[in-house]
């Protein structure tokens, strides 16, 4: 597998366009997830000028800051994006009702939280999207969770 991926690396090396290109050809049901970071505005817009109509996923957990929406809402219509939004079973206003408001990371309940508003959309969306191709905008000092 190495050498395959050596391989594709040393190919498509200088040109990430022929590269999206080329990891859309090995799928027929690609999506790309985000989380509206300002930083992902360049995978959206790449990904958007290979495939124009591909999912883009996005697990709102509704606790996203008013600049997120802010610039969710210009780059959805910006880039013309064809949203699949999976939001957590329960609203926030029905969360913090019954558990207060969200936990610190300190928290004993943070797990259960994140559980509740990440994790489970995210599954959900895989499960249903069940995509073959997934493009998603991992940093490297990104977490080994994400």
């Amino acid at each position: 597998m190495s050498s395959a991926l050596d391989s594709i690396n040393l190919d498509f090396a200088n040109n990430p366009q022929d590269l999206i290109k080329w990891a859309l050809s090995q799928g027929e049901r690609p999506i790309c997830t985000t989380n509206f970071r300002p930083f992902e505005a360049v995978i959206l817009h790449m990904v958007t000028q290979a495939r124009p109509d591909i999912p883009i996923v996005w697990m709102d957990s509704g606790y996203n800051t008013e600049a997120t929406y802010q610039f969710a809402d210009a780059l959805i219509q910006r880039l013309n994006l064809n949203m699949v939004s999976f939001i957590p079973q329960r609203t926030r206003a029905h969360r913090e009702a019954l558990e207060g408001a969200m936990p610190s990371i300190d928290d004993p309940r943070h797990a259960a939280f994140t559980q509740e508003v990440k994790i489970e959309p995210f599954e959900r969306a895989l499960r249903e999207m069940q995509p073959d191709v997934w493009f998603t905008a991992l940093r490297a000092e990104d977490t080994p969770e994400r």
